[in-house]
């Protein structure tokens, strides 16, 4: 017998013996599915904690953290009668929004909010921290949290620059808000025209 086969028919006899997903962590997310005044992001909480408590276990038995958290996932979600997809997404925000970052100045944005803002997969925290900025500055302008629509948009938009990209964007809206700014001194504005005027004038040129 292979290595490789070996690690299969282990791995399947692990499977065998994995034990039940406890009945009390089912039946708290089948309740808060099941309540028509939850939020979403309670029902991401919970299986959050369910997920670090259990999880290192299920992962040895099954001898992959992917695989056991996959059938984690499916086993929670058919049983309390949530779509997968669903659950993931709830499980996904929950986990790179944590509920201190969910009060204070970011109140104002709902569980929709930060799931736009989270964008694809590729380093979430990242991209989060990216458009959590701008979503603020939208905010500060408009007196009122930026659609989920515009947030979608902007992430697609941004998703295709680079690092240094975003954050030159991220420093010219700096800079545009300060020119509005009435309470800034003359000599700061000029200071930033001449700037502006040079990043403007360097990319107009063609250099990186």
């Amino acid at each position: 017998m292979t290595e490789e086969r070996l690690k299969d028919v282990q791995s399947a006899e692990r499977r065998k013996k994995v034990p039940p997903i406890p009945d009390a962590f089912l039946n708290e997310i089948e309740g808060l599915v099941s309540s028509k005044s939850v939020y979403q992001f309670a029902i991401g909480d919970k299986f959050l904690e369910g997920w670090e408590e259990m999880g290192t276990a299920y992962s040895d038995y099954f001898g992959s953290e992917r695989k056991a958290h996959r059938w984690f996932l499916e086993s929670v979600a058919a049983s309390s009668g949530i779509d997968p997809s669903t659950l993931r997404h709830h499980y996904r925000v929950a986990k790179h929004v944590p509920p201190r970052m969910r009060g204070g100045d970011n109140e104002a944005f709902s569980y929709s909010h930060w799931k736009a803002m989270l964008g694809g997969d590729n380093d979430p925290d990242e991209n989060l921290q990216e458009n959590l900025e701008w979503a603020h500055e939208q905010l500060e302008k408009h007196g009122h949290p930026p659609s989920t629509r515009d947030i979608e948009a902007h992430v697609k938009h941004n998703g295709h620059k680079k690092p240094w990209e975003k954050r030159l964007a991220r420093l010219e809206s700096m800079l545009g808000a300060m020119l509005d700014d009435d309470d800034a001194p003359k000599w700061i504005k000029e200071a930033v025209r001449e700037l502006l005027k040079k990043i403007s004038e360097r990319l107009g040129e063609g250099e990186k």
